[in-house]
């Protein structure tokens, strides 16, 4: 019995963290999905999609997931947010370099990027029917580098 009980302990906790990061990313996933399923307008091209998961920013134990798609369209930032930002969970910003300021915590970066003052992210945080995973992500157990190195610089 105790053989049994040990072997559904194991189960679990190999089976959960891995499971958590499959719903992850499929958040994420759903995230760039719902940003791209908004139809483009004349005056704007999609260059771009990404989707990522993972400690993204200064959440300390909780991963986040991000979709987004990079557009190139001669609209105000303005406009385009009246246009994207029907649905609540959808934001946009100007988009000046390949690297996603909104993710703090790694580097992540746009491939198809041109180098133009009509580009714009507009991108949304993961889906809040995940919620439970974000906490059980196995990615969110890791420690933040920033602690680490506060712990060994103590003399």
């Amino acid at each position: 019995m105790k053989a049994k009980l040990l072997m559904v302990y194991l189960v679990l906790m190999i089976v959960t963290p891995l499971g958590s990061m499959y719903l992850n990313e499929q958040a994420a996933k759903e995230a760039r999905d719902l940003v791209s399923s908004i139809p483009a307008t004349k005056s704007v091209k999609v260059v771009d999609k990404i989707y990522v998961s993972g400690r993204l920013d200064g959440n300390e134990h909780e991963v986040k997931s991000f979709g987004a798609i990079l557009i190139k369209s001669n609209k105000s930032q303005k406009a385009l947010q009246n246009y994207y930002g029907k649905n609540k969970r959808i934001y946009v910003k100007k988009q000046e370099s390949p690297v996603i300021k909104q993710i703090t915590r790694k580097k992540v970066k746009f491939k198809k990027y041109e180098q133009s003052d009509d580009m714009y992210i507009v991108y949304c945080w993961g889906c809040p029917e995940y919620k439970v995973a974000r906490k059980l992500d196995i990615r969110a157990w890791t420690p933040n580098p920033s602690t680490i190195k506060k712990l060994t610089s103590v003399q």
